[in-house]
């Protein structure tokens, strides 16, 4: 029995230590730039903003550089504030009609069912907990992270296209929540369905500044919100807001180009990546179904599922470790 709880007790150590290496190699991968730094570069290509010079324009450069930071501030402190549970954001981003508690039921019955399922077939019990954890919570997990991704992928290629329609209703002398109304009715989810929340809330009362901040939080890629810092900008400064949108459309454009080329240039890296994640699970498969015996120590035995758990957790944070070097940030 003390022998039961000093091997129950390493593995829980071994858990916690693999976690927290884990989640540290998982913030140092995800570490970037500021983005309100990045979004300031992006203005400043856009020639919303240029550097100071000495001359006439000198003082309404400036001007407009703070209300630029101003802009900035705004959005850094909504998402700072940004108090939700984590799966909220993500049910909302991912465009789903699933309710949170809707979600979590079914995680969880998914998890008890095939726990259950598991343990009918004489599954050891840390492997089966596992398993069932993996599928039945991350499994959803990651699925709406994926919808999520593919809808403001989705949204951030459309967004060219909405904001020349944007900039030909402004040129023809359309104010500008006539232009976002043309967008709701011309295109589909998901920019019907965030520049409809824009109207909604404008025709609520809202400022075009407060509706449009609440926007760049519903929608979290660098196109949107570049897109409300232009418009809270010209709502504060003024400008040629036609002609800004339209270099904004321009270089979101040229940035499509760019991400199809690296994509394309890593897809060798990426193909070899899958190939190396998946020899491990072949190898064991394999070696299953010629020896089945030859395995069966690492899950039927304390010792080995302390290794096995290893094993995993090394896979894994290799997996992590090369996406990272095939991600490029633009």
């Amino acid at each position: 029995m003390g022998q039961l709880q000093f091997d129950l007790y390493n593995l829980l150590t071994s858990l916690v230590v693999f976690l927290t290496a884990l989640a540290v190699l998982w913030i140092a991968m995800s570490s970037r730039r500021s983005s309100s730094g990045q979004l300031e570069e992006r203005l400043n290509r856009l020639g919303f903003l240029t550097d100071p010079v000495e001359g006439d324009e000198t003082q309404e450069q400036l001007h407009a550089r703070e209300a630029m930071q101003r802009a900035l501030a705004e959005l850094d402190t909504l998402k700072n504030r940004d108090g939700r549970f984590f799966l909220t954001r993500l049910l909302t981003r991912s465009g789903t009609e699933r309710t949170l508690v809707r979600h979590i039921i079914l995680s969880l019955s998914i998890a008890v069912v095939l726990q259950l399922v598991l343990m009918l077939f004489d599954v050891p019990t840390l492997p089966a907990v596992g398993i069932a954890f993996a599928i039945g919570i991350i499994g959803p997990i990651l699925h709406l992270r994926r919808l999520s991704k593919r809808r403001m992928q989705v949204f951030a290629n459309e967004l060219p296209g909405a904001l020349d329609l944007i900039v030909r209703g402004i040129r023809a002398g359309l104010p500008l929540l006539e232009c976002l109304q043309m967008v709701v009715e011309e295109w589909n989810d998901p920019l019907k369905r965030e520049f409809m929340r824009v109207t909604n809330d404008m025709g609520m009362g809202l400022s075009i500044r407060d509706a449009i901040v609440r926007f760049a939080d519903r929608v979290p890629v660098p196109e949107a919100r570049l897109f409300a810092i232009v418009i809270s900008l010209q709502a504060q400064s003024g400008g040629n807001l036609s002609e800004v949108l339209s270099n904004l459309a321009d270089m979101l454009r040229e940035k499509a180009k760019l991400q199809s080329k690296i994509r394309a240039m890593t897809s060798e890296a990426r193909t070899s990546a899958w190939i190396i994640g998946s020899i491990p699970i072949l190898l064991i498969g394999a070696v299953s179904a010629l020896s089945p015996d030859f395995l069966a120590p690492l899950f039927e035995t304390e010792t080995g599922n302390v290794i096995l758990v290893f094993c995993v957790g090394w896979m894994v944070t290799g997996f992590v470790v090369m996406r990272g070097m095939m991600r490029v940030e633009i």
